[in-house]
């Protein structure tokens, strides 16, 4: 423990850093040789040093040593502690030399000064595009793979990004959270309340949109169109919605219509509307099917070729029927025409309001042969099936393992690739598991979900919870 004056000081071989103690030094270098000699009993994480295993062992015992004095959160760190006290005081010590801009975090101010300087560190190994954060090139990157991470619980459908997930689940809860102070009219997406602010400070412009023309289809169209879904669906009269229907120009190698017309430019041919006898019913060369009239056999084998014929002037989907694109300007609008009798929810097609109904009524209309079970919607029975039959259908192209649902194909795949698409605001710090990320933001939060029935002691994770029940009941 011998102290070295300055010109004797022992010096780091690796880099410029020099110590007074040749204990320090000792302790430094194993930042260099990545030599462990702290290990956790819990998770086999090491660490060079013992302060720094004592804080990574409060994740797994919940400890939380620091408190606010403000709000009383505890944190496990006091560098926790610090960043937290300045939500408290409004004090911002890290400050831009360009702009004045400040910040209450060193990694915001490196993240800011990117925007002065124009660096861009991060670059795409496939195209080349760079950027000036990581989470942007991550997001990026899936423009190449393909990869939709963000899978809805409700109906299944994949986005690349988690806000897009977050925007598309508010078709499901009915949510509208953006609301107009003047008339107190709530909307899905901040563009629909910025489109309606328009009507009250410039009244009678184009933003007023004109109701629809109305569109009636026979009970023949109406069960040989595609099954309905959220998105997807038939839709009787005429709404602001209308306005929104946008057919493909002669330059997209279909037929140009009006939103006016019905489906076919053809439609008041006597030859297409003439109506077939059973023994001479055309029949589609794709499938199994049959029709009666010329004109349905023309909108059913768009389903076939994959030529759409309505495009929605907004995102630009295709539609291969009029009405299918009729319910889809609803996702623009906002429109929801259908309402709940019960909670007043308000849905933008019939066949959601049904499913929604039976979380009131609780009917289950879908069983299980084998167990009894019953489910509220038949996705829901079909992934349950596979516990019976062992089906797993979807399998990995890597090593084989197959899987009974896609989203645990998606997470398996990560541990091939090595993608963590979760990142935490706070740390940076990475995971390939959104649970993984929920549970890891507790850290930031303070928060403890899980509380002990007997004494009220709080926890961070379940498992500390169970294994805290066994010092009352032994």
């Amino acid at each position: 423990m011998t102290c070295h004056p300055d010109n004797t000081r022992l010096k780091c071989h690796h880099c410029d850093k020099s110590f007074g103690h040749k204990k320090n030094l000792k302790r430094h270098l194993r930042c260099h040789t990545g030599v462990g000699v702290y290990v956790c009993s819990v998770c086999g994480k090491t660490f060079t040093h013992k302060r720094n295993l004592t804080t990574h062992t409060r994740t797994h015992t919940g400890e939380k040593p620091y408190s606010c004095s403000v709000c009383n959160t505890h944190f496990s760190h006091d560098s926790a502690l610090t960043r937290h006290m300045r939500r408290h005081t409004g004090e911002k010590p890290f400050g831009c030399s360009v702009c004045g801009q400040r910040f209450s975090q060193s990694a915001h101010l490196t993240r800011h000064r990117r925007i002065h300087s124009g660096e861009k560190p991060f670059s795409c190994s496939v195209c080349g595009q760079r950027f000036a954060e990581n989470a942007y090139l991550v997001r990026h990157t899936r423009t190449h793979t393909g990869e939709k991470p963000f899978m809805c619980s409700v109906c299944g459908q994949r986005f690349t990004e988690n806000a897009g997930l977050i925007k598309h689940t508010r078709i499901h809860t009915g949510e509208k959270p953006f609301t107009c102070s003047v008339c107190t009219t709530s909307f899905r997406y901040r563009f629909q309340l910025v489109r309606h602010m328009r009507t009250h400070t410039d009244y009678g412009s184009e933003e007023d949109l004109p109701p629809g023309q109305q569109q009636w289809y026979s009970r023949e169209e109406k069960r040989e169109a595609e099954p309905p879904t959220e998105a997807d669906g038939d839709h009787c009269g005429g709404s602001p919605a209308d306005k929104l229907l946008a057919p493909l120009s002669d330059s997209e190698h279909t037929t140009s219509h009006s939103p006016d017309t019905d489906d076919d430019d053809d439609e008041d041919s006597t030859a297409d509307m003439t109506c077939h006898p059973d023994n001479t019913r055309l029949k589609c060369h794709h499938c199994d099917k049959s029709f009666g009239h010329k004109k349905n056999l023309k909108r059913h084998l768009r389903c076939h070729t994959g030529v759409g014929v309505y495009v929605c002037s907004v995102c630009g989907k295709t539609f291969t029927h009029k009405r299918n694109l009729t319910t889809h300007t609803r996702t623009h609008t906002g429109e929801k025409p259908y309402s709940c009798s019960v909670c007043n929810t308000h849905f933008s097609h019939d066949s959601a309001l049904t499913r929604h109904m039976r979380r009131h009524t609780g009917e289950k209309p879908f069983g299980c042969s084998v167990c009894g079970q019953r489910f509220s919607q038949s996705a829901h029975l079909t992934r349950h099936r596979r516990i019976h039959s062992g089906e797993k259908p979807f399998s990995c192209s890597v090593c084989g393992q197959r899987f009974a649902e896609n989203a645990y194909l998606v997470r398996h795949t990560r541990t091939h690739t090595g993608e963590k698409p979760f990142m935490c605001s706070v740390c940076g710090q990475r995971f390939t598991e959104n649970a993984g990320l929920i549970k890891h933001t507790r850290i930031h939060t303070g928060e403890k979900p899980f509380t002990c029935s007997v004494c009220t002691t709080s926890f961070r994770y379940r498992f500390q919870l169970v294994r805290h029940m066994r010092t009352h009941t032994d």
